[in-house]
C-alpha cells in the first residue's frame, strides 16, 4: 500500500539529512588533524632526520640500520653541529639510543664491534654516500676530524673530541639491535654533554614497520 505524500516527503527529507552527516563524517575521518605531533623529528631526506636548536644541531641517518635485522648491532649515522654553545666535549658515551619499549642502550665498544661485526666496509660506504644529503646543513661549519670505529686494518680511534663552537662531527656509532628488531619505531637518539642542561633528542623510525 502506497505511503501518503507527506509521509514520502518526511522519509526523503530524512534520507537526505542522514547522507549529508554521512558526507560530513567521512570528510572529518578522512582529514589528518593539524593538532596530533608526529612521534617523529623533523625530515631531513628519506633516511634523516635532525633536531635542531639554538645551540645544536643533529642528524641521525638509519639506512645503514634498515639491513642489520639479522645482526647483533646496528649502525647509525650522526652528524652533530655546535651552533651556539660553548666548546662541546663529545664521546661515543654522550650519546645514548632508546628502543620504541623505552629501553636505553650505550654505544658498543669498538672492541666488540671490530671482533663480532663483519659489514663495516659496508656501512662506511653508505655513511660517505648519505653525506650528500646532509652537507648542506653543515657547509658553514668548520669539520672536526672523528673516528669512534676505525677498522682493524685501517685507521686510527679519535673518539675524545673538542668541538668549538661552528663547528661539526660526522660518525658512526653502533648499538645493539633491540629484542623486538630494529625495524620499526619510533626509536630516539640522545646526546648530552655537560656543557648543554637538556639533551639533544631526534626520535625516527628504521625501514618499513612490520604489520603481525
Amino acid at each position: 500500500m502506497p505511503f501518503p505524500r507527506s509521509e514520502r516527503n518526511s522519509r526523503r527529507t530524512l534520507v537526505g539529512v542522514a547522507l549529508v552527516w554521512g558526507l560530513l563524517l567521512g570528510g572529518c575521518a578522512s582529514t589528518p588533524n593539524p593538532n596530533v605531533v608526529s612521534p617523529y623529528s623533523t625530515k631531513l631526506s628519506t633516511f634523516n632526520y635532525k633536531d635542531e636548536g639554538t645551540l645544536v644541531l643533529l642528524i641521525v641517518g638509519v639506512e645503514a640500520a634498515q639491513y642489520n635485522v639479522q645482526e647483533k648491532f646496528f649502525p647509525l649515522f650522526v652528524t652533530l653541529a655546535n651552533k651556539g654553545a660553548p666548546t662541546l666535549h663529545v664521546t661515543p658515551e654522550s650519546f645514548a639510543f632508546e628502543d620504541s619499549l623505552g629501553r636505553k642502550y650505550s654505544p658498543v665498544p669498538l672492541t666488540v664491534i671490530q671482533a663480532e661485526y663483519h659489514r663495516g666496509e659496508f656501512d662506511r660506504k653508505l655513511f660517505r654516500q648519505n653525506y650528500s644529503f646532509t652537507g648542506s646543513s653543515v657547509d658553514r661549519y668548520t669539520p672536526i676530524a672523528s673516528n669512534f670505529y676505525p677498522s682493524i686494518t685501517r685507521g686510527v680511534v679519535n673518539d675524545n673530541l673538542q668541538l668549538p663552537r661552528f663547528a661539526y662531527m660526522n660518525d658512526l656509532l653502533y648499538f645493539p639491535v633491540p629484542e623486538q628488531g630494529v625495524v620499526g619505531g619510533p626509536f630516539r637518539l640522545y646526546f648530552k654533554t655537560p656543557e648543554i642542561e637538556e639533551s639533544v633528542v631526534v626520535s625516527f623510525e628504521i625501514g618499513k614497520a612490520m604489520k603481525p
